[in-house]
């Protein structure tokens, strides 16, 4: 009983991470991928910790779409991301099962995986670590969290 409690509890925390917040403005995110990339650098005021990676994709069908992934550098463990994110989405064309952004959600080698509709919300996710991933023509994007480096720290026992 006390340990579903926990659960439950923690399960709440993790749908309450990526929640708008109140207080700063709701900003759509757009379907135009350049727009969405300005009003990004915009944001983060051309922060030089912040990595952007463009790439496409090509579907079976349907030709490339054009695709950024967003993080700040030391944040972000940048090889996990190009095994687990850039890798599978590039290496063969990605059959269309569904709406586009499904398709790529189902292609990531990762179950942790967010919608996000807030363009102000994603960049908060950014900043505490997530990297965030946006569509050409999709008005929703991705937070893919847990590719955090990680840093030892070694001490000097006497």
């Amino acid at each position: 009983m006390l340990f579903h409690f926990f659960r439950n509890k923690q399960t709440k925390k993790q749908n309450q991470a990526f929640q708008p917040s109140r207080e700063e403005p709701f900003i759509p995110i757009s379907k135009s991928l350049k727009e969405n990339e300005q009003q990004i650098t915009t944001i983060l005021h051309n922060n030089p910790d912040m990595f952007k990676r463009s790439f496409q994709i090509k579907f079976e069908k349907d030709g490339l779409v054009n695709i950024s992934l967003f993080g700040i550098d030391g944040l972000i463990d940048e090889s996990a991301i190009h095994s687990q994110v850039i890798e599978p989405l590039i290496s063969d064309p990605i059959s269309l099962n569904g709406t586009i952004i499904e398709s790529v959600k189902n292609k990531v080698y990762l179950k942790e995986i967010q919608a996000v509709i807030d363009l102000q919300q994603a960049v908060f996710s950014i900043l505490k670590g997530a990297t965030l991933l946006l569509i050409d023509g999709q008005s929703q994007a991705r937070i893919v969290a847990g590719f955090y480096q990680i840093r030892f720290i070694f001490l000097q026992l006497q």
